[in-house]
């Protein structure tokens, strides 16, 4: 799989796939606050994302966190960016605050938990071609 320059912020590494899969790897104790999380997006504008053909693998560590206000700002604007977003990890805490930006945050964004990347990648793509 070949990649776009790979890009570096506090929290994150981002960078896309040749499917046009934008690949965001969290480090290890990653805090992502509001302002952290605009930056994130400006690199998602920079990289030419839209709703139409840009998917989002989000594979978390260990340890992150996304504050309330993050979790609010991605909930309004994930869906401008990307047709679906799966999040790669396999803590129960991870899954609940999947649960919990679903459910509470009014999201009607197509987000989900996978165990294996591998999973989550043939999700992503079966909406690629949906579309």
């Amino acid at each position: 799989m070949s990649r776009t320059e790979i890009i570096d912020t506090k929290s994150a590494t981002i960078w896309v796939d040749d499917e046009k899969i934008v690949h965001m790897r969290m480090k290890e104790d990653g805090k992502v606050n509001l302002e952290e999380i605009k930056i994130h997006f400006d690199i998602y504008k920079k990289l030419g994302c839209n709703s139409k053909e840009t998917l989002h693998l989000f594979e978390g560590g260990v340890f992150f966190n996304f504050n309330e206000e993050a979790m609010q700002y991605a909930s309004k604007y994930l869906k401008d960016y990307f047709i679906a977003s799966a999040i790669v990890n396999n803590s129960i805490a991870v899954k609940l605050l999947v649960d919990i930006f679903n459910k509470f945050f009014n999201n009607t964004f197509k987000f989900r938990a996978f165990n294996k990347k591998s999973e989550a990648l043939d999700w992503l793509k079966t909406l690629k071609t949906e579309k």
